[in-house]
């Protein structure tokens, strides 16, 4: 018995801006895998600047 795989629809493409990359239907993601490395890498930034403390200068 062989197991069914999920798939996305087809025809998809990549949610960043002006990529016009057409996404796998095995690829469940809304960016291909070239942005989906660069979006968690700006989240990623973006959580450590929030997490930094307020410091006031004189």
């Amino acid at each position: 018995m062989s197991k069914i795989l999920k798939t996305s629809a087809e025809g998809r493409k990549c949610l960043y801006p002006r990529c016009k990359c057409i996404l796998s239907i095995y690829n469940h993601q809304g960016y291909c895998h070239i942005h989906l490395e660069r979006i968690l890498q700006e989240e990623k930034a973006k959580a450590a600047l929030l997490k930094r403390p307020v410091t006031e200068h004189p």
